[in-house]
Parts: structure tokens; C-alpha cells; sequence
């Protein structure tokens, strides 16, 4: 099979790949027979959610201009591919919860019945609008950034992702059913949310110095320095938004697979009532995973911010001059 041909076959197979997840991304949240009010705009959400992030990587191999198709590095490709699948397992992981939560709401009848279906009504298309603009503005940061349109170098890339992968374990590991900001008290439980708060900020950092401390060996050819502080930035981007994937993903992964371990908050304040009914569960969990959407939103804006601290500043001398 020619070159040209086996192109064609693989193109063809990535494609059929994207479309049978988001079929099964669209089945998955459909949840036939819900009478939770706001459905339909949630089923709609998810629908755009799905033709855009198949259409984006498609539109990227078609060439689009100032966008273009995947790096020619080979572990930038892989970088893409692996971060392009967490962006779909997110997604999938928000569904899981999203129905599990939706659950104490069927059949729900409110004091003002009218007012509490508006409400919901509008809470589903803002769930809605959020998550479009948590996987889209991630689909597009991973595509154009690992695009050979784009200036970010593979140096730039590869420190963050490892970074980012590491600090998103490792998060994960110390609050593995979602206990960003810790409820209980006790010094162990503020030592470990301490723990967090710093590794988060010390993570980009790393990445960025490491992203611009050789920087000297990746000159383009004509000899003009191509900015260190937009390296450390980059940087610092893959490693919020890597590690936003991961842990945010294996979080809402642990939370519906053992939501009894959830923190339970209560429905009814009255501590004389019976607790731990299946409403106050469903309840915590969807609290608990509300509370990852600001990390989602600021890991694109707060890492290349750090990133870009500790990057090298001053310009760089001519090639011929590093080589002598």
C-alpha cells in the first residue's frame, strides 16, 4: 500500500473513531425517559459538544490556515493524541456524574413548581454553555498549540505535560473523592490542603525554567531568539491544563464509582432527621464536582501567568556567537 493510501486509511479510522465516541458521548447523556425540566437543552449542549470536538482535529488535518495539522515531533504528536483522549474522558466523566445527580430531581415536586422548572431549565443551559467552553477552549489549547502553524516548541511543550501529569496524580492521590477545600478540620486535613495549594504554584514554575534553561540549543536557523518568556508561558499552560485533566477526570471517575465516600452534606440542617439518604448523596456528589469547574477555567489563564516567572528574559545573542 502506498504511502499516500495508508495516509488515507489512517485519516479515515480517526475520523470513524471520534464519530463512534461522540455517538456514544450523545447516547450516554441522553438518559431516555428523564423528567428532569431543562433536558432538552442539556441533550442539545451535548449534541454541539460532540460535532465540535470531532470537527476540530478534522478541520486541524485539513490544513486550515493558521492552524494547520499536527507537529512533525513525533512525541509532540503523542502529547496531542494522549491529551486530545483526556479532554474525551473528561467529558464522559461529567456525564457520569451529571446523571447520577440528576437523579433526586425525577419526579421532584417543588413548592412553586413553576419558578423551580425555570430555574432548572436554566441551570441545564448554563451547565450547558460552561462545558462547552471548558472542552472547547482545551480541545483548541491542545490542537494549536502541537500545530506546525503555531510557534510553541516541542521544549516548550514536553517539560509542562510531564509536569502536568505528575502534579495532577499526585493531586489525586491526596483527594481522591474530591475534597478540594477540606470540611472536616484538623491540622492533617490543612497540612494536606497546604500541600496542594503549593504544589500547584511551584508546578508551572518548574516547568517554565525548565522550558527555557536550554534554550540556547533550539535556535531557529536565522540566529533571533524567539522569546523566553513566551517558552516558560507555554510551559506553564501544559502544566495547569494537563493536570486539570487528570486530576479533575479521576476525581469525578472515584466520586461516581464510590460516592459513598463523597463528603455528605446535608439536606436538612436538623441533626435528628436520618442522613445519608440517597437525595443528600446525589446532592454531594454533583456539589463536589461543581467545585473543579474554577480550577478548569483558571488552569489556562493562571499556568502560562507562573510559567512565565521564572523564565529567562534577556534576548539572545546570534547563533554563530552559542557556537563558538
Amino acid at each position: 500500500m502506498a504511502r499516500g493510501q495508508r495516509a488515507s486509511v489512517r485519516n479515515m479510522s480517526f475520523v470513524l473513531i471520534l464519530v463512534a465516541l461522540g455517538v456514544a458521548a450523545v447516547a450516554y447523556a441522553w438518559n431516555p425517559g428523564s423528567t428532569v425540566p431543562g433536558r432538552a437543552w442539556s441533550r442539545l449542549a451535548m449534541i454541539i459538544i460532540v460535532i465540535m470536538l470531532i470537527a476540530m482535529p478534522v478541520l486541524c488535518a485539513a490544513g486550515i490556515r493558521g492552524f494547520g495539522p499536527s507537529s512533525a515531533v513525533r512525541f509532540v504528536r503523542t502529547i496531542r493524541g494522549a491529551a486530545y483522549v483526556g479532554v474525551w474522558a473528561l467529558l464522559f466523566a461529567m456525564i457520569a456524574i451529571w446523571r447520577f445527580g440528576g437523579q433526586r430531581f425525577e419526579s421532584f415536586r417543588a413548592y412553586d413548581q413553576t419558578n423551580w422548572t425555570a430555574a432548572m431549565a436554566v441551570g441545564a443551559l448554563t451547565g450547558g454553555l460552561a462545558l462547552l467552553v471548558v472542552l472547547g477552549g482545551y480541545a483548541f489549547l491542545i490542537l494549536a498549540t502541537t500545530s506546525r502553524h503555531w510557534s510553541a516548541a516541542p521544549h516548550s511543550i514536553a517539560p509542562g505535560a510531564v509536569i502536568g501529569l505528575l502534579l495532577g496524580l499526585v493531586s489525586f492521590a491526596l483527594a481522591p473523592f474530591g475534597d478540594v477545600f477540606p470540611r472536616t478540620g484538623g491540622t492533617a486535613a490543612g497540612l494536606l490542603a497546604l500541600l496542594r495549594g503549593v504544589m500547584w504554584l511551584i508546578a508551572p514554575l518548574i516547568a517554565g525554567w525548565a522550558a527555557t534553561r536550554r534554550h540556547r540549543t533550539a535556535l531557529p536557523s536565522n540566529g533571533v531568539g524567539q522569546g523566553w518568556r513566551r517558552d516558560g508561558a507555554v510551559a506553564g499552560l501544559w502544566s495547569w491544563m494537563i493536570a486539570a485533566l487528570v486530576a479533575t477526570t479521576l476525581t469525578l471517575i472515584m466520586m461516581r464509582l464510590f460516592p459513598g465516600q463523597v463528603t455528605l452534606e446535608w439536606a436538612n440542617p436538623d441533626p435528628n432527621v436520618p442522613h445519608g439518604t440517597p437525595y443528600e448523596i446525589e446532592m454531594s456528589v454533583s456539589d463536589a464536582a461543581a467545585r473543579y469547574l474554577p480550577l478548569l477555567f483558571l488552569a489556562p489563564l493562571v499556568g502560562p501567568a507562573l510559567g512565565a516567572l521564572l523564565s529567562r528574559r534577556e534576548p539572545l545573542r546570534p547563533a554563530t556567537d552559542s557556537l563558538l
